[in-house]
């Protein structure tokens, strides 16, 4: 019902994400560590797309995931924990940015492009 609305992100909100203005998030979704969330403005996130948590070695990792300003998260795409998407980049669909990975930031007049799991240029 709430899926690709504003109502979405308040939604969210009150659940402990950040998330900036205009914003869409086109799937709405059942997610733990929302407090871990920081979407920047002008953003379109394209499904389900956080695991911001991992379990490995006995031992429970929670890592904040960031996303800069003017960028778009491709259908089916995975963001995991500790991610920074820099600002003015694109995940292409089916991607996937593995734990602490930083992609650089592109510019407003030519966004960088990702793709791949590791995600390349």
């Amino acid at each position: 019902v709430w899926s690709g609305t504003l109502t979405a992100n308040f939604f969210y909100y009150l659940l402990g994400a950040k998330i900036g203005r205009r914003t869409i998030m086109t799937q709405v979704g059942l997610y733990g560590d929302l407090d871990q969330w920081i979407v920047g403005d002008d953003c379109v996130i394209d499904g389900y797309v956080w695991q911001s948590h991992t379990f490995e070695d006995r031992v429970f990792w929670v890592q904040k995931t960031e996303v800069g300003n003017r960028c778009f998260v491709g259908k089916d795409s995975i963001l995991m924990g500790g991610v920074t998407l820099g600002s003015d980049s694109h995940l292409e669909p089916l991607s996937c940015a593995w734990k602490t990975m930083k992609l650089e930031p592109g510019t407003h007049a030519a966004p960088k492009r990702y793709i791949g799991s590791p995600p390349v240029q």
